[in-house]
């Protein structure tokens, strides 16, 4: 009974064994390796393409503002990466040259950025001193963004800071701002007795504001 149950594992079990060595051979059962992709996400790149004072259309700079008076100044942020950017900031920073201390600075935060979206960010700036400023505006100030490129941040522009009232550009407000200003009142951007720095507002017109402007700082030397 024994050796009879012994037979009858052996010819249940040899064939099972055959069979895989047979086919362990032939390469039908052979071990095989996973790849697990993962997606990285794309990294943003954040620059700041442009930098320009109220009304100039397309955002351009423009290089004379007046000292005493608050502009507001846009920064447009770009994302130029092919991934999105979460929150970041943005700054802006007015360095008086001749003086050489900063005249102005801040941040303002952007909540997000899609590729290739741009958001313009803008700064309530007053100038103190007149002469040489250096303008930084820097996108992600803070370094909250890896980047594919993290060089390409700030913005530097030179502009030249004027007492308002100071169209001759002498630092004293007098007669001759008075005399050129009425000469340009009235006149538009587009007219032919426009004088873009009597436009002391920076409205694109010469009109009673401006002379206000003038009048209101009339005899202050800087």
């Amino acid at each position: 009974m024994r050796i009879a149950k012994r037979i009858y594992v052996l010819l249940l079990v040899v064939p099972i064994v055959f069979v895989g060595a047979f086919l362990a051979y032939s390469g039908v059962w052979t071990s095989k390796t996973m790849t697990m992709y993962v997606n990285v996400p794309s990294p943003p790149d954040l620059v700041v393409s442009a930098v320009g004072l109220p009304y100039s259309v397309p955002i351009l700079y423009e290089s004379c503002p007046r000292a005493i008076i608050t502009y507001i100044i846009r920064v447009n942020v770009t994302n130029l990466g092919p991934g999105p950017a979460g929150t970041f900031d943005v700054s802006l920073e007015l360095f008086w040259v001749t003086g050489g201390i900063t005249d102005y600075y801040a941040e303002e935060t952007v909540a997000g950025l899609g590729a290739g979206q741009s958001k313009i960010v803008n700064f309530n700036v007053k100038i103190e001193y007149v002469d040489l400023h250096q303008l930084n505006a820097t996108a992600d100030c803070n370094n909250d963004i890896s980047e594919t490129n993290e060089t390409n941040n700030p913005m530097v522009l030179n502009m030249h800071g004027r007492l308002a009232g100071d169209i001759d550009g002498n630092k004293g407000v007098d007669y001759f701002d008075l005399r050129r200003l009425l000469k340009a009142y009235g006149s538009t951007s587009s007219g032919p007795y426009w004088d873009e720095l009597a436009d002391l507002n920076c409205n694109k017109s010469v009109d009673y504001f401006d002379l206000y402007i003038l009048l209101k700082h009339y005899g202050v030397r800087m």
